[in-house]
């Protein structure tokens, strides 16, 4: 699996997050790795993702169809776009304490979800797949009190980069719970 996967994995066993947003599933490989996090954690959290269909999965599929039925106790997918459904899912559950950004990786989209996330956030952490698309993830750490992490170096344009920052009580909290694991 893509080392994001194992990212997020660690990331949500280490910090427990109880209320969990995720943009863009496609087919719901990600998806897993936090659901079976949050299925082995205590207390056990909760995942609401959002996406749309996209035209590249399978014929009469939705998002997440590779997702098993014993891990979608603890999912709640809303289908639509970010744009029209983030705000009113974090008025309907609360502040998050783990964001996962997946979705169409354009600067405006990016900067729109990682600041209403972060807005709406007290503590934890925001994270996304291809962090280096634009600089919407740098202006991020750059506007909370944040310690920020990435999986390879750093360049704008280079896709695949999963990285992540702790945000306001967590911001001095590496793990240190997976030493092998180096971001």
């Amino acid at each position: 699996p893509p080392s994001r996967c194992w990212g997020l994995y660690a990331l949500a066993r280490h910090y427990t997050p109880e209320i969990l947003i995720e943009t863009g599933v496609l087919d719901g490989l990600s998806t897993v790795y936090l659901l079976e996090a949050l299925r082995q954690n205590d207390p056990v959290g909760t995942l609401y993702s959002i996406d749309s269909p996209a035209p590249n999965l399978p014929p009469n599929k939705d998002p997440g169809w590779i997702i098993p039925n014993e891990l979608r106790n603890n999912w709640n997918l809303t289908l639509g776009k970010s744009q029209d459904e983030l705000e009113p899912l974090l008025n309907k559950v609360g502040s998050p304490d783990f964001f996962y950004h997946d979705s169409w990786h354009t600067y405006p989209l990016m900067s729109y979800e990682f600041q209403t996330v972060a807005d709406s956030m007290d503590s934890g952490v925001i994270s996304g797949h291809d962090v280096n698309r634009n600089h919407a993830f740098l202006e991020l750490c750059s506007s909370v009190n944040s310690s920020v992490n990435v999986d390879s170096p750093f360049k704008i344009g280079r896709m695949g980069v999963f990285g992540y920052a702790l945000v306001g009580d967590l911001s001095d909290d590496i793990p240190s719970k997976y030493p092998d694991w180096q971001y």
